[in-house]
C-alpha cells in the first residue's frame, strides 16, 4: 500500500520496508520479494525530534553508542528537529549517512 502511494505521488517505488515486530518469517519473505530490509539499533519513534533539544538528547544518546547505529525515528521528527540534529551531529564529530535503494550513502 505504501508502494502504492509513494508510485501515484512520485511515479517512483522503493525497495526499502521497516518490518516493526514482524519477526524472522516476515524479513525472510521481504527480502525474498526484493525489498531491504532495514534492522535499526536505535528505535527513537516514540520520542520527539522537533527541536534542537531534542536533537541534543538524540546526540546524546548516540555519543555512548560504540560502532555505527541505524536509527528509526518514525514520524516524530520534523524539519526543524532534523535539521538541529543534522547540526549538532557533526559538530560532535559523527557521520549521518542515509538509506537509499541500493545501501548506506
Amino acid at each position: 500500500a505504501g508502494n502504492a502511494a509513494l508510485f501515484r505521488a512520485t511515479c517512483g517505488k522503493t525497495r526499502l520496508a521497516y518490518i516493526r515486530g514482524g519477526g524472522a518469517q516476515s524479513l525472510q519473505a521481504a527480502r525474498e520479494a526484493g525489498f531491504r530490509c532495514l534492522q535499526p539499533e536505535l528505535d527513537r519513534s516514540g520520542h520527539d525530534l522537533r527541536n534542537a533539544a531534542g536533537a541534543q538528547e538524540l546526540v546524546r544518546r548516540l555519543a555512548s553508542w560504540r560502532g555505527d547505529a541505524a536509527v528509526w525515528l518514525g514520524d516524530a521528527a520534523s524539519s526543524p528537529g532534523l535539521r538541529a540534529f543534522l547540526s549538532a551531529a557533526k559538530e560532535a564529530g559523527g557521520v549521518c549517512a542515509a538509506y537509499t535503494e541500493t545501501g548506506l550513502r
